[in-house]
This record gives C-alpha cells, structure tokens and sequence, in this order.
C-alpha cells in the first residue's frame, strides 16, 4: 500500500502531458509531407482545413484513417 494519500498539485512535468494525437503528412503523390508528422490536439480533420507552420501553412487535402496499428494521414498541399 502506498502512503501517498493525493496526487502532486501544481504543474505537471513534460513527459506528463497528454501528448495529443499523431498523423503522417504526405503530399499528394505520395511522399512523405515537410514536416512528415503532426502531433495536433485536433483528432477530426478535414478537407478544406488548413496547418499553419509560422511561414507557410498547409492545408489538408484528404484524409486517410489509419487501422489499430496505423497512424492516420493527412494528405496536405501547400498554400501560397
């Protein structure tokens, strides 16, 4: 038995977080997107929505749905 009796209060450490949900990003032919992952707070993207990267922004194309041991992609182009 533990003789802690509540949680630590105040801020959490890094690797405490909630680490938010992963996809790939790839182009539209197929190779792999700059930067090629994404870990978003956002589980539900969809065509039209865009990714700002400070000076460029993608935007999603379409969306592919990964099964239990795949991350889901995102297929992005770059908006001028």
């Amino acid at each position: 038995m533990s003789d802690i009796l509540a949680e630590p209060f105040g801020p959490r450490k890094e690797e405490d977080r909630m680490a938010g949900f992963l996809f790939k990003l790839e182009t539209a032919e197929g190779t792999p997107a700059e930067p090629p992952t994404l870990s978003s707070a956002v589980p539900n993207w969809r065509p039209g929505d865009t990714i700002p990267l400070g000076r460029r922004t993608l935007c999603v194309v379409r969306v592919r749905a990964g099964d239990a041991d795949e991350v889901p992609v995102l297929v992005v182009e770059d908006v001028a």
